[in-house]
């Protein structure tokens, strides 16, 4: 006879709808990125996006309403893994030259992932309409957000004042953004590395020819 103490208490059915219905929105909000990232951001429709998922129409339904809602999601999934790509990956370098070349790194290997090609999809095809331009101001503010957080982890804390700090990183990220464009828009494979070295080498330029009287005086960190 089984111990009623090793026993595991039996889940509520309740407990266990509210699991499911979980795991279903996360596979339609994962389906939802990957047919953004594969087909474009205007045949992501429903029927794609839930045979992907592996759910109906209904199910897409009561988890979402619409698809503007759905395609929220989306975007609030990707804008939510660029913040944690901020906040996990550990700042590299002790100077400001070693922290652009690292954080290059970093960022150009996520802008090869297909949830960072989704959200240049949205940003690239969207705002025809009131809702899309939502979608894409939604999108904007979010990645503002985590910018403005890298800037401070990255080079304001070596003294780089925030002006100058966010301007370079703005050139770092639009420079890496275009060259992802280009792969996408041309179907073009390569790695850039003379393009990359070039926008690298112009970041580092510009931050080493400032005043620096802040950074010495605060050193490194």
């Amino acid at each position: 006879m089984r111990n009623d103490a090793t026993t595991a208490p039996a889940r509520r059915p309740a407990e266990v709808r509210s699991e499911r219905s979980r795991a279903s929105r996360r596979r339609v909000i994962d389906a939802t990125i990957a047919c953004i990232a594969e087909d474009g951001f205007a045949r992501a429709s429903t029927t794609r996006i839930a045979k992907r998922a592996g759910v109906t129409w209904g199910v897409l339904q009561h988890q979402f309403g619409d698809k503007a809602a759905m395609l929220e999601a989306a975007v609030d999934r990707v804008v939510d893994g660029s913040a944690a790509m901020a906040d996990t990956h550990r700042v590299a370098g002790t100077s400001v030259a070693e922290r652009v070349v690292a954080l290059e790194r970093i960022l150009w290997r996520a802008f090869q992932t297909p949830t960072y090609r989704a959200l240049l999809e949205i940003q690239l095809h969207s705002g025809h309409g009131e809702f899309d331009g939502q979608l894409a101001d939604r999108a904007a503010k979010g990645l503002t957000r985590t910018r403005d957080d890298i800037s401070r982890r990255w080079f304001e804390s070596l003294g780089v004042p925030r002006r100058e700090s966010r301007a370079a990183l703005g050139v770092l990220v639009g420079g890496l953004r275009g060259l992802a464009v280009e792969v996408i828009t041309s179907r073009r494979a390569g790695r850039f590395e003379r393009e990359r070295k070039l926008i690298v080498d112009a970041v580092v330029r510009a931050l080493d020819e400032g005043d620096g009287s802040d950074r010495k005086r605060k050193g490194t960190r």
